[in-house]
């Protein structure tokens, strides 16, 4: 009996978890975590152990402390500082084979959704791998989400010839966080711009 009561108390929980999660090119998401800012949902593609998960987790809030407070830049549209639910908490989505290793949402998604991919030690044309190509990503997406709450990226920012100061700046804050200073991984990418 108590099994029973167990399980459809877990399938509850998951389900009103997995509410939370976005859709994504058609398919839904599953809550995996919950931080002070986000919520890391989990692609079905994902192969994405729990200590990855939780390295997101960690990695993302100490983009956003890093964005907010060391920088001073703006909350992402619909985030909170300090939310009270989880319709102010971004939604950070992990899986396999995401374009460009990260993508932020440019839609009208309110708070944005950033997707991460979920293997990092082969990441190609990177100057590093493993968390600190994690570490990179998430900052670099983290201030895409930023960035929207300055200007609508799809009229302003995303014409090809301001692409620059899209990527570019948010190539540099990878520079700008301490743990990342010297790894420089915006290199590589450089010429594209």
């Amino acid at each position: 009996k108590n099994f029973i009561v167990s399980f459809f108390m877990l399938v509850a929980v998951q389900s009103l978890a997995s509410a939370q999660c976005p859709t994504i090119d058609g398919v839904t998401t599953v809550y995996a975590a919950r931080t002070t800012h986000f919520i890391i949902c989990q692609h079905p593609n994902s192969t994405a152990t729990l200590g990855y998960l939780s390295d997101v987790g960690t990695l993302v809030e100490e983009s956003f402390s890093f964005i907010t407070v060391t920088r001073n830049f703006r909350l992402p549209p619909g985030t909170a500082v300090n939310p009270t639910d989880d319709t102010q908490r971004e939604k950070i989505v992990v899986e396999s084979r995401v374009t460009d290793d990260g993508y932020a949402s440019t839609d009208a998604s309110t708070p944005p959704i950033i997707r991460i991919d979920d293997n990092y030690e082969a990441a190609e044309g990177w100057r590093s791998t493993g968390t600190v190509a994690l570490r990179a990503s998430i900052v670099h997406e983290m201030f895409h989400a930023s960035q929207q709450a300055y200007v609508d990226p799809l009229t302003v920012w995303k014409p090809v010839t301001m692409n620059w100061i899209w990527e570019g700046t948010s190539a540099l804050i990878e520079d700008e966080l301490p743990a990342l200073d010297s790894v420089n991984t915006y290199l590589p990418a450089q010429d594209n711009y």
